[in-house]
């Protein structure tokens, strides 16, 4: 049986589409309170790493390039998709169900609990015109693995003097890639839009979006996605569940 019922902050696809506005409730301020900042700090996030293109090359010869603005990028990076993991996680009561204390810090074998919810191992996105990052790839279901960027960054952040080399820019664009894949597991083609055309989030209703073209900023371009049982899978009417005061549902861990 599908899911007739979606869950706080993730997206699914459904088992079939009837009409776009069944994708509504990805604009619910319920599903998402904090959904715009998290788009606006990925824009402007973007608009750095643009400004280091204008310098470094973006091609694999110069993967190795590290510099402070580099680790300052890496730095910040890596903190939006910690935020957005813990805030996903307490939005579903991860510590109560797991018997934690409410003062327990959350870690990235605390974020991998997501994987079974989101499959960001399974995202690809393509940069440019041939590359290709699976920034989650060494993720599965039941094992976890270090995330090597972010262990990078870890490293770097924790000892600079030694390992400030690990500040690279391979590091930094599978960071902005995980950040990516993270937002569109989240709110789907809508993790590419700050608002209506000619509005920024800063100026916008958090329910108004513009869905036309694809938007100055984006570098990044999903290429393969999580295949979904039908058990997986939404199947619910919108325009009637929207008007319920439960109309999303907490996941289990």
């Amino acid at each position: 049986m599908a899911i007739t019922k979606p869950f706080y902050g993730i997206y699914r696809p459904f088992i079939s589409v009837k009409d776009i506005s069944e994708f509504d409730y990805l604009k619910d301020t319920r599903f998402s309170e904090a959904k715009n900042q998290h788009i606006m700090s990925y824009y402007l996030i973007v608009e750095d790493l643009k400004r280091a293109f204008e310098y470094i090359e973006p091609i694999e010869i110069n993967y190795d390039v590290y510099s402070h603005r580099l680790f300052e990028l890496l730095l910040r990076v890596c903190t939006e998709i910690e935020s957005i993991m813990s805030e996903l996680l307490n939005v579903h009561d991860y510590k109560s169900q797991k018997n934690k204390s409410s003062n327990y810090n959350l870690k990235m074998r605390d974020y991998f609990e997501l994987e079974k919810h989101l499959k960001l191992s399974q995202y690809t996105v393509k940069f440019r015109e041939n590359q290709i990052y699976a920034p989650y790839a060494v993720w599965n279901e039941k094992n976890f693995k270090k995330l090597m960027w972010y262990d990078n960054y870890n490293k770097v952040k924790h000892n600079r003097v030694n390992k400030f080399d690990l500040a690279n820019l391979k590091n930094v664009i599978n960071a902005v890639s995980g950040l990516y894949i993270l937002l569109y597991s989240q709110y789907y083609i809508h993790a590419d839009y700050i608002g209506e055309e000619g509005k920024t989030v800063l100026n916008i209703g958090r329910n108004e979006f513009f869905l036309g073209n694809p938007p100055f900023y984006k570098l990044f371009y999903i290429k393969d996605e999580p295949v979904w049982a039908d058990t997986e899978k939404y199947d619910f009417d919108w325009s009637a569940l929207k008007t319920t005061n439960d109309a999303f549902q907490k996941i289990t861990f």
